[in-house]
């Protein structure tokens, strides 16, 4: 036995918050980060979440397999889709598809009547 490092009451603040995250499958950790998707985009090759690369001392960014880029090209051929192009690509449909002032309106309504609490 030894002087706990926390008080019981911090202590059980902090698991009901990893419980809370942890109910959460794939969400997003939102962090300061130059990577408009990284908790959004996965691989399209092994399902993987993709992660933040970069090269050049930072002067390029990638959004790369994260199991590509922790085990390697035997877990996955996954490849590197610069960061611009990918988040380029995603806005851009974002902006045609969803945003169009045609999808707007029923937008609006979906997310009014949806039940936050669930």
């Amino acid at each position: 036995m030894h002087e706990p490092l926390v008080s019981r009451e911090e202590f059980e603040r902090v698991q009901e918050l990893l419980d809370y995250r942890a109910a959460i499958p794939g969400a997003p950790r939102w962090h300061v980060s130059p990577y408009l998707l990284i908790g959004l985009v996965r691989c399209g090759k092994c399902g993987a979440a993709l992660c933040g690369t970069s090269a050049k001392s930072g002067r390029f960014r990638y959004h790369t397999c994260s199991r590509y880029y922790k085990q390697g090209k035997s877990a996955c051929p996954g490849d590197k889709v610069r960061k611009e192009k990918l988040e380029s690509f995603v806005l851009e449909k974002l902006l045609t598809a969803i945003l169009a002032p045609e999808n707007l309106e029923r937008l609006l309504e979906l997310v009014k009547t949806r039940n936050w609490r669930d």
